[in-house]
């Protein structure tokens, strides 16, 4: 599904929120602009790895997770968006 703007009352998925506050306005992805650098190296990785691995163990499972958010925070640092500071 491609979203062309904010969510509205009338999404379902957002009729199932319970209190949405009005003031609040709300995103279907972070306004970052390395978002889609982002997203596309972790597809990348996650279709690699499901399609190479034989054994999906809780090991490998967190491996690859670990390895996924070593990359997402390399790109964040390099895009001066790590928030830690």
């Amino acid at each position: 599904m491609t979203w062309t703007g904010a969510p509205s009352s009338r999404t379902p998925a957002v009729q199932a929120l319970p209190g949405v506050d009005k003031g609040r306005q709300l995103y279907t992805e972070p306004a970052i602009p390395v978002w889609d650098e982002l997203e596309t190296k972790m597809a990348e990785r996650l279709v690699t790895a499901l399609r190479t691995s034989r054994s999906w163990t809780t090991l490998w499972i967190a491996k690859a997770i670990k390895d996924m958010a070593a990359q997402s925070d390399d790109l964040l640092k390099k895009a001066g968006l790590y928030g830690t500071d």
